[in-house]
């Protein structure tokens, strides 16, 4: 499971302070896995729908469309798994061990099929609470941790989403302020382009990833159990 995580990262600051540290102490190795991991997958998806289009500019009309569908395939076969594997990367990041590009790509090997499934159900429980907005905003926050659950515990599709919500019981605000610290802190990096979208993308991915080493470290201590007075 990785270094023991102080009970300080159980705050917004703390968490965010703790990601702060891992992303400086590892910048180098994750821009490389944003690079191998993150950029080049998403790049064969681009080329993709590019070729479509220089298919249909160049009389080849039917081409087009099997591009597009080649290129949505490929999304929901490799992409969307590939966002567990990054959850799983970063994870291991916040507990202190050092990025490697594998890690991302471990999705593919440990839990391929359970990251499909629970992607869509994650989705369509986001998408009915958002008809409410509240709800919605309180789904999004209570199952943030089933990308973790599911690639780092081995957990199915339905038993992390019961688990992201039993786990994050009493945090659902702290996760959520996570959240919403970063919106800011993306819309900054954005301004800076590239260069600054991708550390401020890793600071909150590491700062979400950090909050739940924490709880889950809190929960695996044994329950301090009273000695029993002699009658």
């Amino acid at each position: 499971m990785g270094a023991e995580m102080p009970a300080t990262l159980l705050t917004v600051r703390g968490s965010y302070h703790h990601a702060w540290e891992q992303l400086r102490r590892s910048w180098a190795r994750l821009l490389l896995l944003v690079l191998v991991g993150g950029l080049l997958p998403a790049g064969v998806a681009m080329l993709l729908l590019v070729l479509g289009q220089v298919a249909e500019a160049g009389g080849a009309v039917a081409l087009g469309p099997v591009f597009v569908v080649l290129a949505n395939v490929y999304v929901w076969l490799v992409l969307v798994p590939l966002t567990y594997g990054w959850s799983y990367a970063i994870l291991r990041v916040a507990r202190g061990e050092p990025p490697r590009v594998a890690d991302a790509f471990a999705v593919f090997g440990r839990a391929y099929l359970p990251s499909l499934g629970a992607f869509v159900l994650v989705l369509a429980q986001i998408a009915a609470g958002m008809l409410l907005i509240v709800p919605g905003i309180r789904a999004q926050a209570r199952l943030a941790f089933v990308p973790f659950l599911v690639v780092d515990e081995g957990l199915g599709a339905k038993a992390a989403i019961r688990e992201s919500w039993r786990r994050s019981a009493g945090h659902g605000r702290t996760i959520l302020g996570v959240s919403l610290l970063g919106a800011p802190l993306l819309l900054a990096g954005l301004l800076l382009g590239l260069v600054g979208m991708v550390p401020t993308l890793l600071w909150t991915m590491l700062a979400l990833a950090s909050l739940y080493a924490a709880i889950t470290t809190r929960l695996a201590r044994p329950v301090p159990v009273p000695p029993v007075s002699p009658p």
